[in-house]
């Protein structure tokens, strides 16, 4: 099961990263599959109640921080499919995961998004796809999370 999850998961990110890069959009489907996934191997391993948790904590965190941004910059600033997607890691790889993808998606997004800034290519009131910066952190947090946790704590 460890290869599928993994070849499935890769499958959807990549489809995910290039789909939001081009079009801001990241379809439902995507997201609703990692999401179906990650709980049917809950189900499956006994884990159902930790991938329900994360689920919840990847959408609820996301949510709360799209909500504060709109309220300070006037304007949407995260989408639901970026909640989606979050719930979705959460509920394929379990709360501690999700939690790390969450702090480190932050500084994925802006080690790209400030040389656009200082180059001048994008403007502060341009949008950027955040879900190539979910993606990214991702795989950093369940690749190199137990390292990353242990030094961090």
């Amino acid at each position: 099961m460890p290869f599928i999850k993994l070849s499935l998961f890769y499958i959807l990110c990549i489809a995910i990263f290039f789909t939001d890069l081009e079009t801001y959009i990241i379809p439902n489907p995507l997201s609703y599959s990692l999401i179906g996934l990650g709980l049917v191997e809950g189900v499956i391993g006994h884990q159902l109640p930790d991938r329900m948790i994360a689920a919840t904590l990847g959408f609820g965190i996301y949510y709360g921080i799209g909500k504060l941004a709109k309220v300070y910059y006037k304007k949407e600033a995260m989408g639901g499919g970026d909640l989606k997607l979050a719930a979705g890691i959460g509920a394929l790889w379990g709360t501690q995961s999700v939690l790390l993808c969450l702090y480190l998606s932050f500084f994925v997004a802006a080690a790209v998004a400030i040389p656009l800034l200082l180059l001048k290519i994008k403007s502060r009131h341009d949008p950027m796809p955040f879900g190539p910066a979910i993606v990214i952190a991702s795989l950093i947090a369940i690749h190199y999370g137990d390292p990353i946790i242990h030094w961090w704590l």
